[in-house]
């Protein structure tokens, strides 16, 4: 079950929250991977702005 919107469901700082393995650690990981420059995201075409 997921909790409310707007609910404070896990806190403590990076270490804490990456060795607790909860749902900061999970949005964290997948966030991280669109940085991979390693792995298949990293043949994708990406735009860049222009002002």
């Amino acid at each position: 079950m997921r909790p409310a919107p707007g609910r404070l469901v896990e806190s403590g700082i990076y270490d804490q929250l990456m060795d607790a393995g909860g749902r900061y650690a999970e949005l964290f990981t997948l966030q991280a991977a669109d940085y991979d420059t390693t792995g298949p995201a990293a043949m994708v075409p990406r735009l860049t702005a222009t002002a």
